[in-house]
This record gives structure tokens, sequence and C-alpha cells, in this order.
């Protein structure tokens, strides 16, 4: 790449990071209690740089993880990682071990009481994992 091609390269790259989606994690209340940046884990155990966040418009933020098997995550959905404990379902398994296509039932053989990933993890913020939501806004949306 010339010298030229670089630099009108990185002109448009700054250009299209101006415009891109700012990720939270909120509560019910409205409340932001997480900005998502690129190292934040997605329910499908994958981080955040890991998924297609460059979509501002269509915001498919889908997986694009490089490993032995296609990733099935749709949608970047960030779940809250302590060190190396990760957050368990009510049926008692971790969320790694539960579908991240949509349906979250837990992928364990012989779990019969898992209805979909659900905890009683409590935020700083007083609420449940449950009452939270990860959202996406441009940044139009997040000024407004």
């Amino acid at each position: 790449m010339s010298e030229k091609e670089f630099e009108e390269f990185k002109n448009n790259v700054r250009e299209a990071r101006k415009n891109r989606l700012y990720v939270k994690w909120r509560n019910a209340d409205g409340v932001d209690c997480k900005s998502i940046g690129p190292a934040s884990q997605c329910f499908c155990g994958h981080r955040f740089k890991d998924h297609n966040f460059d979509d501002i418009v269509g915001r498919k933020i889908d997986c694009r993880a490089k490993s032995s098997m296609r990733c099935k995550c749709r949608m970047f959905d960030y779940i809250p990682v302590f060190g190396s404990q990760d957050l368990k379902c009510l049926c008692k398994h971790s969320c790694t071990e539960h579908d991240p296509s949509g349906n979250r039932k837990c992928l364990r053989a012989g779990c019969k009481g898992c209805s979909g990933f659900t905890s009683k993890h409590h935020c700083n913020c007083g609420l449940t994992f449950d009452q939270h939501q990860t959202v996406f806004e441009s940044r139009e949306e997040r000024e407004a």
C-alpha cells in the first residue's frame, strides 16, 4: 500500500468510527450499568471485538469469531464475567452450556428443568441479570 493509499484508508476509517454504535448494558430503570468495550464478553463466549460491530444501519451484530466451528450467535448480548467465574443459570449450569442462538436452553444432557438461561445475579444497581438488556445506539440516538 502506498503512502497516499494508506492516508486515504486512515481517513476513511476515522470517518466511519465517528458514526459508531454505542453499546450499553442497561437496566429496566433506564440506567446504563456497563459500557461495552472490545473485551466485553457475549453470551456465546466470544468478545465484542469478535462480532460484526460495524453494521451501524442494520445493527446485525453477529459473531464472526474464527474457530473450528461456526458460532451460532446472531446478536451480541453482554454477560457479566468476574475473572474466571461466569454466571450460572438457575439450572446450576454455566452460561457457556446454553444455546446462544435464541432460546438459550441448556445443552447439557439430562438437564430437564431449564426453560432458558436465567440468573438471579444482582448488578451493583440492585436489579437482577434478567432485568437488564444490551442496547445499541447511534451517536444521534445517544445525544438525544
